[in-house]
C-alpha cells in the first residue's frame, strides 16, 4: 500500500514538472530558426523533401557532413517533423520540449537506482527520492539548458542525451542485479548496446557514456558482483578500460602533429584552444551553478584566446583553481565520493567538445549532460558538512527556492526567444561585443528591409540594420562579415557602397588568416 502511495506522489510530481516545463518554454515555442539551423535543414535543399521515400531519406542523411558519423537519427527526426509540419518552427521546438521531458524522466529513473544503490553502504544519505527529484527539477528548469531546446538543431544533443540515459540506467540495473544477485535478463545488455549505437547515431560524443560507466566502476561498484563469472568479466572489463585509457593517451601522443594541422583554418591554435578550454570550462561552471541569464549568450565569439598560460592572466588562475579542486575532491573521496565522481562526470562530459578537437571555443549547449555531474558532486559536498550545520528541512527548502529562482530565469531568458527582434536585441543587449550578435541583429532587419517595395536609406529596416553591421565590423578588427554585408545592404537600396567600407575592407583582407568561418562568409 505503502509503495503505492509513493508511486502515485511521484507520478502526481512528475505532471507538475512537466506542466511547469511547457509553461517556462512556452513563449519560446514560436520563436525563430537560428545560426547552425539553417544551413543543417531550413536551408537545405536535400533536406526539403515532399516524399519519405529510401532514397530521398539517404538524400537528406548524407546531406550534412557533421561529425563522424553525420549524426543520421538526429536528421531523422527533423527530416520527420519537416515531412509533417514544413518548416514551421512551433513543431520543432514542441518535439525538442518533449525530448527534454523525456530525458528528465530517465534522469530520475536512473538517479534513483544510483542513490539507492550509493545509500546501501550509507543508511544516513539523503531521502532518495527526493535528492533524485531535485535533481531533475534543476536540470530541467535550468537556464543554460535553454539553448539544447530552443535551438532546434541542438536535439542533436538532446536526443543523444536521451539514449545516454537509457545505456546508463540500464548499465545500473544490470549491476544491482548482480550485487543483490538477482537474476539476470539477456534483454538488459541488449537495450545497454542499442541505446549505445542509437546515441552514437544522434551525436558522436555519446561515446562518453563509456567513460561515465567506467568512472561509476571504479570509484563505486570497483568489480564487485555475488555472481562469480560476472565478477570475472567486470574485472577484466575495468582492465580493459584502464588499458583504453592508456591507448588514448598514446594515441594523443602520436597524433599531435596531426592535431595541431587540423586547426589550419581556426583562429586559434591546438595549443591557445586547451589554454582558452581552462577559462571557458570555469565560464560554464559559473554559469551552472551561479545562474546569471545575463551573461548566457547564443554567441561567445568575443571570448578572449589565452594566447599562454599568463595571457591572460585568469589562464593561470583557472588552470591552477582545477588542481585545488582535484586535490580537494581526491582527499574528501573516501568521505563523500559523490564529490570525485560528480566533478570526473563533468570532465568526461566535456571530454569530446571541450579539449583538443578542432571545434569552436564556447557553447551552452555543450553542458546539457556533463552538468549532471555538478549537481551530484554538490551533493556530496553537502554529505561532508558536520550534521550540526545540516537541517534536512532547511536544505529542502532552500533547493525548492532554487528551482523556483531557475524556472523563473528560463522562463525570462524564453520570452527573449520568442521572436527573431526579441531575440537578437536581447543577445545585442547582453552581449554588444559579440560579431555574431550584431550580424544577426542587423539580418532580422535585413529580412524586412527585403520586403519594402521600395527600400531607402531613410527605411527604419536599413538604418538598423547598418547600424548593428557596423558595430559587428568595429567589434572585431579580424573579422570582415560585417563589411560584407554592408556592401550588401547598399546594393539592396541601389547605392554605392561607403568608400571607407572599401577601403577597410581591402585592409582587412590583405592581412586577414582566411579561417574556415571566414571562407564561409566569402561565399
Amino acid at each position: 500500500m505503502r509503495q503505492w502511495i509513493v508511486f502515485k506522489k511521484e507520478y502526481f510530481w512528475a505532471l507538475i514538472v512537466a506542466a511547469v516545463v511547457m509553461v517556462i518554454y512556452g513563449p519560446g515555442l514560436n520563436g525563430p530558426f537560428v545560426f547552425d539551423d539553417f544551413p543543417t535543414f531550413v536551408q537545405n535543399h536535400k533536406f526539403q523533401v515532399d516524399q519519405l521515400s529510401f532514397n530521398s531519406i539517404s538524400q537528406a542523411l548524407s546531406s550534412s557532413k557533421t561529425g563522424l558519423t553525420s549524426r543520421p537519427l538526429a536528421l531523422l527526426s527533423l527530416l520527420i517533423n519537416y515531412h509533417f509540419f514544413g518548416l514551421n518552427p512551433f513543431s520543432y521546438k514542441l518535439v525538442n520540449v518533449f525530448i527534454h521531458l523525456i530525458n528528465g524522466l530517465i534522469l530520475f529513473c536512473a538517479l534513483k537506482i544510483f542513490f539507492g544503490l550509493y545509500q546501501l553502504n550509507r543508511p544516513e544519505f539523503l531521502s532518495v527520492e527526493k535528492i533524485s527529484g531535485v535533481i531533475v527539477a534543476i536540470w530541467l528548469f535550468h537556464p543554460l539548458n535553454l539553448t539544447s531546446v530552443l535551438y532546434v538543431v541542438q536535439r542533436m544533443a538532446s536526443l543523444s542525451c536521451t539514449f545516454m540515459l537509457i545505456c546508463f540506467c540500464t548499465y545500473l540495473v544490470i549491476r544491482k542485479n548482480q550485487l543483490l544477485n538477482k537474476r539476470e535478463n539477456i534483454g538488459h545488455y541488449f537495450l545497454f548496446f542499442l541505446s549505445f549505437i542509437f546515441g552514437f547515431l544522434a551525436k558522436d560524443n555519446a561515446i562518453v557514456i563509456l567513460g561515465i560507466i567506467f568512472i561509476t566502476e571504479i570509484i563505486f561498484f570497483k568489480g564487485e558482483s555475488n555472481q562469480i563469472i560476472s565478477k570475472r568479466l567486470l574485472k577484466l572489463s575495468i582492465n580493459f578500460g584502464w588499458l583504453c585509457c592508456v591507448f588514448l593517451v598514446m594515441l594523443i601522443v602520436w597524433k599531435w602533429q596531426w592535431l595541431e594541422d587540423s586547426y589550419v583554418n581556426r583562429s586559434f591554435t591546438l595549443n591557445e584552444r586547451l589554454l582558452t578550454e581552462a577559462r571557458a570550462v570555469w565560464l560554464y561552471v559559473q554559469l551552472i551553478l551561479i545562474p546569471n541569464i545575463g551573461k548566457m549568450h547564443l554567441f561567445h565569439d568575443n571570448f578572449i584566446i589565452s594566447k599562454s598560460i599568463f595571457y591572460p592572466t585568469t589562464t593561470f588562475y583557472a588552470i591552477v583553481a582545477w588542481g585545488f579542486l582535484l586535490i580537494f575532491s581526491w582527499f574528501t573521496r573516501k568521505k563523500s565520493p559523490l564529490i570525485i565522481y560528480g566533478i570526473l562526470w563533468f570532465f568526461v562530459g566535456h571530454s569530446i567538445e571541450s579539449t583538443f578537437i578542432s571545434l569552436e571555443l564556447i557553447h551552452e549547449h555543450r553542458n546539457y549532460f556533463p552538468m549532471i555531474g555538478l549537481f551530484i558532486a554538490v551533493i556530496g559536498v553537502v554529505g561532508v558538512l558536520p550534521k550540526r550545520y545540516l537541517n534536512i528541512n532547511e536544505y529542502y527548502f532552500i533547493n525548492y527556492i532554487i528551482i523556483l529562482f531557475l524556472a523563473s530565469g528560463t522562463f525570462v531568458r524564453a520570452q527573449s526567444w520568442q521572436d527573431i527582434h526579441t531575440l537578437y536585441r536581447s543577445e545585442v543587449k547582453k552581449n554588444p561585443e559579440s560579431t555574431r550578435a550584431q550580424t544577426a541583429a542587423a539580418h532580422s532587419y535585413f529580412i524586412f528591409l527585403e520586403m519594402e517595395e521600395d527600400p531607402s536609406e531613410n527605411s527604419d529596416n536599413y538604418v538598423r540594420a547598418r547600424y548593428h553591421l557596423e558595430q559587428a565590423y568595429k567589434n572585431n578588427k579580424n573579422d570582415f562579415s560585417g563589411l560584407l554585408e554592408l556592401i550588401k545592404l547598399s546594393e539592396k537600396i541601389k547605392q554605392k557602397p561607403d568608400e571607407l567600407w572599401l577601403s577597410e575592407l581591402e585592409s582587412r583582407l590583405s592581412i586577414l588568416k582566411i579561417d574556415s568561418e571566414n571562407m564561409v562568409k566569402i561565399d
